[in-house]
C-alpha cells in the first residue's frame, strides 16, 4: 500500500533534514519478541517504530520499496530522488505516531509498515469521481514544486486518491489510520511478516480508539494480501484511464507486476486485529 501526501513547504529536502537529526533512542516497545518464521529459519522481533529509527527506515525503504513499487518502476523514478522529494517526510511524521511497525531479524531490519493519522476532510462531489481523469495540469503544478517530472506524475495520481478517500470511509469526522506502505525484505517474503506488520498496526490503532485504516494500493500481491486480512476494496481506478493532456499516462495500462488498477483499501481495525472475533468467541463461551 502506498499513499502519498505533498511534502510540506521547506527549503531543506526532507531526507537531508532528517538525516541531520539524531533523535535520542527511547526504550523499545516490543509487540512480539519472537514471531516464528514459516520456513523455520528463526524468529523476528516485532516492535513499534520510533523517531530514532528514521535513518534505518529511510534506507530500508529506498532499497526494498522505492525500487519495487509498480508506478515508481513504470516511470523510472530514482529511489534516492523519491526519498529526497517526498518519502522522507512521510517516514518522518509516520514515526511520530505509535502506529508504524518494524520487524527485526536479530539486528537486521526486514520489514516496515508505515502508518500515520489522516484527518477526515469534506467529501468530494460525485462528479469529481468520474473517469477518466486527466492529470496534466496537476503534473505541471507539481513539477514546479518538485523539479522532477517523473515524481510529479506519480504524486499527481496518488494525491487524487488522497483527496477522494473520505468519500469511501464510513466515518465522517475525526481521524483514521493512513497506511503509506508495507514492505518486507524479499529474502524474508512468504514468512507471514507482511501480515504480522499490518495486523500489529491495526491493533495499535484499535488500542488508541482509531476505528478505521486505509491505504492506496498499487501492487497485485499487496492487494491480495490485504483482502485476505479483511480489507475491502472500496474504489478502484484502471491505470489505462489516467491521462496526461488527453494521452495515456500509463501506455498499455499494465504495471511490471501485472497490475491494472490502483485501489483504495479500507479496513475496520478491530476486525483486522481479530478483536471482534475474540469478543464473539468470548460471548459464545459464556
Amino acid at each position: 500500500m502506498f499513499l502519498q501526501k505533498l511534502c510540506r513547504s521547506t527549503s531543506t529536502p526532507c531526507s537531508k533534514r532528517f538525516r541531520s537529526m539524531t533523535p535520542t533512542p527511547l526504550p523499545p516497545i516490543i509487540l512480539d519478541p519472537a514471531f516464528r518464521l514459516r520456513d523455520n529459519s528463526g524468529t523476528v522481533r516485532i516492535e513499534v517504530a520510533q523517531p530514532h529509527h528514521t535513518k534505518d527506515v529511510a534506507e530500508f525503504t529506498r532499497i526494498h520499496f522505492a525500487r519495487r513499487e509498480p508506478m515508481l518502476h513504470f516511470w523510472g523514478v530514482d529511489p534516492e530522488t523519491m526519498i529526497e522529494s517526498s518519502l522522507g517526510e512521510i517516514i518522518e511524521y509516520s514515526l511520530e505516531t505509535p502506529f508504524s511497525i518494524l520487524a527485526y531479524f536479530d539486528k537486521k531490519l526486514v520489514g516496515v509498515a508505515l502508518t500515520s493519522l489522516y484527518e477526515m476532510r469534506d467529501r468530494k462531489d460525485e462528479l469529481e469521481l468520474k473517469m477518466p481523469m486527466d492529470f496534466g495540469s496537476d503534473i505541471h503544478r507539481l513539477k514546479m514544486y518538485y523539479e522532477n517530472y517523473e515524481v510529479a506524475a506519480v504524486l499527481a495520481l496518488l494525491n487524487y486518491f488522497n483527496e477522494v478517500a473520505p468519500n469511501f470511509l464510513p466515518v465522517a469526522g475525526g481521524y483514521v489510520g493512513q497506511g503509506h506502505l508495507s514492505v518486507v525484505d524479499s529474502q524474508f517474503e512468504g514468512n507471514g511478516i507482511y501480515s504480522k506488520l499490518v495486523v500489529a498496526a491495526a491493533k495499535q490503532m484499535a488500542k488508541h480508539k482509531i476505528s478505521h485504516y486505509f491505504g492506496i494500493n498499487t501492487s497485485v500481491d499487496s492487494l491480495h494480501a490485504a483482502l485476505m486480512l479483511g480489507f475491502e476494496e472500496a474504489y478502484s481506478f484502471p491505470f489505462s484511464a489516467a491521462l496526461i493532456h488527453g494521452k495515456p499516462m500509463f501506455p498499455g495500462g499494465v504495471m511490471v507486476d501485472g497490475g491494472k488498477k490502483i485501489s483504495i483499501l479500507i479496513g475496520d481495525n478491530e476486525r483486522i486485529a481479530g478483536l471482534k472475533q475474540q469478543r464473539q468467541n468470548q460471548r459464545q463461551r459464556i
